[in-house]
């Protein structure tokens, strides 16, 4: 009887011990996890966040160190882990997803470079670079649900050498075809007239005139890409809504 006893302990500890996985939940937690970890009711920046759109010029170029760091080491965790540690991937299979064209390479910390650059948010959620299976259903809420945001300006100052639309523009080939056409939401922004739309003198007026120009020239580049341009009158600003990307 003790033996018994003693057998039934040792197991009831061993549950305790096991981990817990994830893809065990019911379907429906899963979602609620994956909406929890990829999606935001903040928009999410593509390129440069300027003083016009609500945050300090310190703040847009420095980002959150300690987050960065944060984000670098459990991109390396992911990175070192993915295909061993969990039973969806192995070794062939991390090799087949780095070969699609989902943006688990390139879209890894750093590979876009640029002192101001690289500290934006251009990395895909740690979520989504565990493993396949989970990859797959977090992708598709992350590009359908949130809301993407870049400045277009070719006029405005580049960093070094490359241009808003430029990193616009490696952004959205880099993501890959399948998570372009997921996409719900693009708004283009004119991050140099944004800072004097409110002005009523004659620089606010041809720099407004300007940035029209600059606005409808980033429209026709991107229009065979994206479908159901709104623009929004007085704030140089362009929405492609359920966008349909090309290849």
């Amino acid at each position: 009887m003790a033996t018994a006893d003693g057998d039934e302990h040792n197991g009831k500890e061993k549950q305790e011990q096991a981990p817990f996985r994830l893809l065990d939940l019911p379907a429906e937690l899963q979602l609620r996890i994956f909406e929890f970890a990829v999606c935001s009711d903040e928009p999410i920046e593509i390129t440069r966040q300027d003083t016009g759109m609500g945050l300090s010029d310190s703040e847009s170029s420095q980002g959150d160190p300690e987050s960065d760091e944060d984000d670098t080491a459990s991109s390396q965790g992911d990175t070192e882990n993915d295909g061993t540690e969990d039973n969806n991937g192995t070794e062939d299979d991390d090799t087949e997803d780095k070969e699609q064209d989902d943006g688990s390479v390139c879209l890894e910390p750093g590979t876009i470079e640029s002192p101001v650059f690289s500290r934006m948010n251009l990395t895909q959620p740690a979520l989504t670079r565990t493993c396949r299976t989970i990859r797959m259903d977090a992708l598709k809420l992350y590009y359908s649900r949130n809301r993407f945001r870049a400045s277009y300006c070719r006029d405005s100052d580049p960093v070094d050498g490359r241009q808003d639309f430029d990193v616009l523009a490696d952004w959205l080939q880099c993501i890959g075809a399948e998570n372009r056409n997921s996409m719900g939401k693009l708004e283009l922004f004119d991050s140099k007239s944004l800072e004097f739309v409110q002005r009523r003198d004659e620089e606010a007026r041809s720099l407004e005139q300007t940035g029209s120009l600059c606005l409808w020239r980033a429209i026709g580049q991107l229009e065979q890409l994206l479908s159901m341009v709104q623009v929004e009158p007085g704030v140089h600003m362009a929405s492609f809504v359920n966008s349909s990307f090309g290849g």
